[in-house]
């Protein structure tokens, strides 16, 4: 009975925590006046017009995995001009991922970890790499994190994994997949090993069975998204856009060796999010304390091969290692081992959880935001322009979203509703042929000022963003600023 009560003690601190947390350092959350993020503002954008009809890659173009807008279209059912349906969903994925990050920790020092939650969720939210919230990297931790769990736990305890487990673990391999596909090394690496102990053991019964249960659960969550694009004639523009477009189209021409790409990728990702690797270096010690092997395989493995898909690329920006926070937890456990041992008084730990608060965040990439409002924004100064006229139409033209499309409450009637990070002709010349031939009534540029011939630019405005400034303007018909 008291193991069941501090459980349910244990999963409401957590979920208090993470409420803390994502509240404070995401800009999704209710405290900002908007995520201004344009990767998160891609995402909505793109979810929105699914919600609205519109057929993923065929009829609107990004470049992320489909269970991400899916996620997106639920959050425009809950608020369509906020980021509130996404908050929630940040809070949920951070609660999983905490939880499983918890219940590892459990594994190698009692529940007393408990009073260290905070400490580290705070450290992990406050991350640069954390960007401005609502990556698809946050949106993986929780799946990560469940599989690390169920690594480690079978091995220090010395029990094979359940079968549902193995489902399960196929089901996330799957939701990772239709997120972002990069991460899905991490599975590569977590499945070697019940594969080699399989094999070692010459139970090839147990090596089907793993195979199986495993595939069994890809399927399951990939069935609907294949039928989502059979039914809508689109299978072709998915395999063109998510897969052969990303791998050899994004972040433009880069002739450099995959080695070079990695050691590259990686350096610039531990001088931009040190603290990060810090944590992670902590591991380390942990991974040597401990005698097993094949534990030590199992930690190393999928980082391993996670690490190597994620940096792969002609490109790396800084939320890529993000995703790195769900082996963290290695290193707190060891900096955790070692204040346990010290024996820190009452008044000590309120000392150090006070620090941490204040640090965290001072530190943090995003909590500048807060003291802004909304009519401190373009996007809401645009917004009262723009809501003069009924129905607008809107081309965000020569940037990532910037959030106009939000904020307006705006579909856009443009398949390249924006310029991505991609060496694609076609989006360019779709969006100079819109704005050539006046199929949208307003225009928003960020940094560039231009002399169309059917615009005329009524709004201008100094934006901060990502430690810079930068001016957004907007344009509108020339015709439709007579009317108005």
């Amino acid at each position: 009975m008291g193991k069941i009560k501090h459980k349910y003690i244990d999963a409401a601190v957590i979920f208090i925590v993470t409420v803390i947390c994502v509240t404070i350092f995401s800009k999704s959350s209710p405290l900002y006046p908007l995520n201004d993020w344009v990767d998160s503002n891609c995402f909505f954008t793109v979810g929105k017009s699914m919600a609205n009809g519109k057929i993923l890659y065929k009829d609107i173009y990004e470049q992320k995995g489909i269970l991400l807008y899916v996620f997106h279209s639920l959050a425009y059912y809950i608020s369509n001009t906020t980021f509130l349906g996404v908050y929630i969903f940040e809070i949920i994925s951070g609660f999983i991922f905490l939880y499983f990050s918890f219940k590892t920790a459990k594994l190698y020092i009692d529940r007393k970890f408990i009073i260290f939650i905070p400490i580290f969720a705070s450290i992990i939210y406050s991350l640069p790499c954390f960007a401005h919230g609502d990556s698809a990297e946050e949106f993986c931790l929780p799946f990560l994190s469940y599989a690390i769990y169920i690594g480690i736990r079978s091995i220090k305890n010395n029990i094979k994994i359940k079968n549902i487990e193995y489902i399960i673990i196929g089901i996330t391999a799957a939701c990772v997949l239709w997120i972002k596909f990069t991460m899905v090394g991490f599975y590569i690496g977590w499945i070697i090993l019940p594969v080699i102990i399989a094999v070692k053991s010459k139970d090839f019964k147990c090596l089907l069975k793993i195979f199986l249960l495993f595939a069994s659960g890809v399927i399951v969550c990939t069935l609907p998204v294949f039928i989502y694009f059979y039914i809508n004639n689109a299978i072709n523009d998915c395999v063109k856009v998510y897969f052969y477009n990303n791998i050899f189209l994004y972040g433009g021409e880069n002739n450099s060796i995959f080695i070079v790409n990695l050691l590259r990728n990686l350096f610039v990702s531990i001088f931009t999010s040190g603290l990060l690797y810090i944590m992670l270096g902590f591991g380390i010690f942990l991974i040597k304390s401990t005698k097993n092997k094949l534990e030590r395989l199992q930690i190393i493995l999928p980082f391993i091969t996670l690490v190597s898909f994620i940096f792969i690329g002609s490109k790396a920006y800084i939320y890529y290692s993000f995703i790195l926070s769900s082996f963290a937890i290695f290193g707190f456990i060891a900096i955790c081992k070692f204040l346990y041992n010290i024996k820190l008084s009452k008044i000590l730990m309120i000392a150090v959880y006070s620090v941490c608060l204040v640090v965290t965040v001072l530190i943090s990439s995003n909590t500048y935001m807060i003291l802004f409002q909304k009519q401190d924004l373009p996007q809401y100064k645009f917004k009262d322009y723009i809501s003069k006229y009924e129905n607008p139409t809107l081309l965000n033209y020569g940037f990532l979203d910037g959030g106009y499309y939000t904020v307006c409450d705006i579909v856009p009637n443009c398949k390249f509703f924006c310029s991505l990070n991609i060496n694609l002709p076609e989006m360019t010349e779709m969006q100079d042929d819109y704005v050539n031939n006046g199929k949208v009534d307003f225009i928003v540029t960020r940094d560039l000022e231009k002399n169309f011939d059917l615009y005329i630019c009524v709004a201008e405005e100094k934006y901060y963003f990502e430690n810079d400034e930068h001016i957004d303007r907007l344009y509108v018909l020339k015709d439709m600023n007579s009317y108005l």
